[in-house]
């Protein structure tokens, strides 16, 4: 394997800069004009919904707003919209919202990929061994999947990584401006995604260890630093108290505590499933989980929770802990991009694990590693490529969604049957106004939604039209598209 590391050591750059993009654009190229759909197409089109209001209709960044009208006028605050509001001014440029978003995205991906390149190196002081851990986190089939598709998560995930590897500069150099940097980054995640504040634990945890080490010598310029720390994190903590007042019917703020006793039975199913299926098969890629249990050996066998590291990455990996275990029954195996906070811990894991593999001498050891990383991007995307069907969505609404918008005036107010979610319709569509599912009919809402201002009705559902609360306000069929139909109300 000599070859192949000295290769690396000379040409490291260009591998990271060219062929590692080169190689994820290739596998995701065929994927960056797919209308949004396949898992999680509720959380991306909630987000794409920002994202294209923000293009067309000019609101400010603080305001984002979505087409369903269950919050009023549309408007909704949960995470700090930077991202959504970003991508929203390039495609008043460029137009090509879908593709825009999808690159954007991508491109997202490829600097935190860089971010993750910096932190390894910096840890494990060694290119080859930093470009391996690198191409494992490229193909983790969560980051794979999520790399092209429009989440506010993966903003924060890039922020988390560079101020990871901005605190291990500090860690190796001392420089005051590096443990700043690692703040502004993580405050930056925090306000994008809030979860991410327990990567706070990092630093703080750092300042900690120097302050023990040093028997208090230096404990004002450490506090000074920490003080520091907290007031960079203050604004996207002010943001948070200002808006999830307004968060209503959303378990995350209660998390567990909106539990009971005798919901630990599945808690315990949701950890079991977590730790054989999701851990293994979506976070690592099975390919890589050889590394990843390499790196949890060594960390016994070498002592190396004895490291001075030890102190700040323990006390983030106990932050992540607390925050899977509060956030369980909101996350429970569907949510899995809620666990991006874990992925720079677990693929550090990895790296970890390249590491102690790569220093021994023995020759099918190289081999072996050699194979599991060219086995990396076939079952990253026999993992992930079938994430990307249609599944749970209506065929008629993406195969005709262009003339399904045109059917009615762009300020027209609809309801949309069916849809389980209150976006992913009402995206395609481009329309303000209200989804249902004729399963949970509530004639109370229809009447309400009609007195507030819908005027067509999108349909899949013949059951529904003959429904004696709906029917009598069924006026004209205005088109057919498959099996959905577009009426207008009276």
């Amino acid at each position: 394997m000599e070859w192949l590391r000295t290769y690396c050591e000379r040409h490291w750059l260009l591998l990271l800069l060219v062929l590692f993009p080169l190689v994820s654009l290739g596998m995701h190229l065929h994927l960056l004009d797919l209308p949004l759909q396949g898992v999680h197409a509720w959380r991306q089109c909630e987000t794409a919904s920002n994202v294209v209001l923000y293009a067309e209709r000019d609101y400010g960044i603080m305001d984002p707003h979505v087409y369903s009208l269950e919050w009023d006028d549309g408007l909704k605050r949960m995470e700090f919209p930077l991202m959504q509001w970003a991508f929203g001014q390039v495609i008043k440029v460029f137009g090509h919202e879908i593709f825009v978003m999808r690159f954007m995205s991508w491109l997202l991906a490829m600097v935190t990929l860089l971010g993750f390149y910096k932190l390894c190196h910096l840890l494990l002081r060694d290119r080859f061994q930093a470009l391996a851990a690198t191409w494992c986190w490229m193909f983790s089939p969560l980051l794979f999947y999520y790399g092209i598709n429009p989440l506010p998560d993966n903003l924060s995930l890039l922020a988390a990584v560079w101020g990871t590897a901005f605190f291990l500069q500090w860690f190796r150099t001392q420089q005051a401006w590096a443990l700043i940097v690692c703040f502004l980054f993580l405050a930056l995640a925090t306000a994008t995604k809030l979860p991410f504040v327990v990567f706070f634990a990092l630093p703080m945890g750092g300042l900690l260890q120097k302050l023990i080490a040093n028997r208090g010598q230096k404990a004002v310029e450490l506090i000074g630093l920490g003080f520091v720390g907290l007031l960079i994190l203050a604004p996207a903590l002010w943001w948070y108290a200002w808006v999830i007042p307004q968060w209503t019917g959303n378990g995350v703020v209660k998390g567990i505590l909106d539990s009971s006793v005798d919901d630990i039975p599945d808690m315990l199913g949701i950890l079991g499933q977590s730790l054989i299926s999701t851990l293994p098969e979506l976070l690592i890629n099975y390919a890589a989980l050889g590394f990843f249990i390499w790196g949890l050996v060594r960390i016994g066998k070498e002592r190396l929770y004895r490291h001075t590291l030890a102190l700040p990455f323990g006390l983030l990996a106990l932050g992540i802990a607390a925050y899977f275990v509060f956030e369980i029954n909101m996350i429970t195996t569907v949510h899995d991009y809620y666990l991006f906070p874990f992925m720079p811990g677990l693929m550090i894991l990895v790296a970890l694990g390249v590491q102690g593999l790569a220093r021994m001498p023995q020759k099918w050891v190289g081999i072996a590693i050699i194979v599991i990383l060219l086995a990396l991007p076939i079952t990253a995307a026999l993992r992930c490529y079938p994430r990307w069907g249609a599944k749970g969505m209506s065929t008629d609404l993406l195969a005709h969604e262009q003339a399904l918008r045109e059917a009615t005036p762009a300020d027209a107010k609809i309801i949309y049957c069916n849809d389980l979610s209150p976006h992913i319709a009402l995206f395609h569509l481009h329309r303000n106004g209200w989804s249902m599912d004729e399963s949970a009919f509530n004639a109370e809402k229809f009447n309400l939604w009609l007195g507030k201002g819908a005027r067509y009705l999108y349909s899949d559902s013949r059951n529904l039209e003959v429904n004696p609360v709906v029917q009598p306000h069924l006026g004209k069929l205005i088109g057919e598209w498959g099996k959905l139909w577009v009426w207008e109300l009276q």
